[in-house]
């Protein structure tokens, strides 16, 4: 094969992982939106095809109509501004803290104890600690979810890390 045919479907290739990529971007955003309750999403300011798209989907009761709404959502959100949508849902879904709300100092000692105990996990790779103190912990789900942790690809990780901290959490009010 010639330089020039390679280069070509190289192209190709790249502009069919860009739509799939966007494609799964929408297809999050869609989710998301559709999740949300009707409260959160009269807070965000949606054109009426979009809003409408959302208000039927959150009526489908069957799994296959449902993913027929989703992609009807998409549509819409292609045909609108997916930026501004997307940054509307993340300031509602993830609100700044206030100055009102942030703690005194930035002390470890001010730190939530789960976190403190999910930084030491993380970086120790080591439960025997922890489990010293909560013997009745679950041993093997925890050492899963931090091995979870340490092999997790960095855009996952936040997820793991997640995870880690529901267990440690459950772990932690049953004693």
């Amino acid at each position: 094969m010639s330089k020039t045919n390679d280069d070509s479907l190289r192209s190709r290739t790249d502009a069919r992982t860009e739509r799939k990529t966007e494609e799964a971007r929408l297809a999050r955003l869609a989710k998301a939106l559709v999740d949300m309750s009707p409260k959160q999403r009269l807070r965000l300011d949606l054109p009426d095809g979009l809003a409408d798209a959302l208000d039927e989907a959150s009526r489908m009761p069957n799994a296959r109509a449902l993913a027929r709404q989703l992609r009807v959502v998409r549509r819409e959100l292609r045909d609108g501004d997916v930026e501004a949508v997307e940054s509307d849902v993340h300031r509602l879904l993830n609100p700044r803290p206030r100055a009102t709300d942030t703690p005194p100092s930035s002390s470890p000692s001010s730190k939530d104890p789960i976190e403190v105990w999910v930084d030491q996990l993380v970086d120790d790779e080591s439960i025997e600690a922890f489990m010293a103190e909560h013997p009745h912990a679950d041993r093997q789900r925890l050492r899963t979810l931090l091995r979870n942790h340490s092999k997790a690809p960095p855009k996952a990780a936040k997820r793991a890390r997640l995870a880690l901290d529901a267990a440690l959490r459950e772990a932690m009010n049953q004693g």
